[in-house]
């Protein structure tokens, strides 16, 4: 990691925060397979106590 001068540093984290975004943007836009995909655990169940009562 180099060092940089302060008003450098926020060009430098934004630059790292966008390389990081785009990474994770084209992860996200892999095709994948399903399986692999409902990793999520709110998705697969969600929390007890959230249900709507039945009318």
């Amino acid at each position: 990691m180099k060092t940089t001068k302060p008003q450098d540093w926020n060009k430098e984290v934004k630059k790292e925060a966008k390389k990081i975004i785009d990474e994770n943007l084209k992860e996200l836009n892999k095709p994948t397979d399903t399986s692999k995909n409902n990793d999520s655990p709110s998705l697969r169940n969600q929390l007890p106590g959230r249900k709507v009562p039945k009318r």
